[in-house]
């Protein structure tokens, strides 16, 4: 798949429970922005590459599944934050 424009093909990630020194994170704050990993760019991405992992409001997105990859197509405009 090839998104158009600006467009994105991104899958949702679980998030991490656990931080480097094994410290186990509870009661976090649902806030609907969960992480997605990029698995395709349009051609008219600036800021976004295949591969990175960020943080997108999943109810902005348009579902869709590509050869059994359940993802979304999201304009790179609504990309909250890219993870380090």
């Amino acid at each position: 798949m090839t998104p158009t424009y600006d467009n994105v093909f991104v899958t949702q990630v679980e998030r991490k429970t656990t931080t480097a020194s094994g410290i186990i994170l509870t009661g976090e704050v649902e806030s609907g922005l969960k992480p997605a990993k990029i698995l395709a760019v349009g051609p008219d991405c600036n800021i976004s590459n295949v591969g990175d992992v960020c943080y997108v409001k999943w109810g902005d997105t348009a579902p869709i599944t590509e050869q059994g990859v359940q993802g979304a197509v999201v304009s790179e405009k609504l990309i909250l934050a890219f993870t380090v």
